[in-house]
């Protein structure tokens, strides 16, 4: 985070100022949509014909992919990013099964580094 910190200075204290305050709203969010990201993905895996867990899933990465980058975490909203595509032509076969399970996998690794990172 250390580039954007560095252009971070360059911005008005005013400006700095709430994209700190949306930074630390955002990982606030992560904290509390961690397990929730988990237990969906376990529900989808379980039973892939859920629409509803896919749209919950779908929803909360929609709106981590649209904010991450802007408070300093761009792996984090590429990564869900990626997971909003494959929900969106999700087909319940093995094969997309097993990218959908490797990508939740980073983003709970992304959102976990976005925690420890503001501690």
């Amino acid at each position: 985070m250390t580039t954007q910190n560095s252009a971070r200075s360059e911005l008005p204290p005013a400006l700095q100022k709430a994209i700190e305050e949306t930074r630390l709203r955002f990982i606030d969010t992560v904290c509390e949509r961690l397990p929730e990201v988990e237990a969906l993905h376990i529900e989808i895996m379980r039973n892939p014909a859920d629409v509803e867990a896919q749209k919950k899933l779908s929803f909360i990465v929609h709106r981590l992919s649209g904010i991450a980058a802007t408070v300093g975490y761009p792996e984090l909203g590429s990564t869900a990013a990626e997971i909003e595509g494959i929900l969106a032509q999700f087909d319940q076969s093995a094969d997309v099964k097993d990218i959908l399970t490797g990508q939740v996998e980073t983003l709970l690794d992304h959102m976990e580094d976005a925690i420890i990172d503001a501690s």
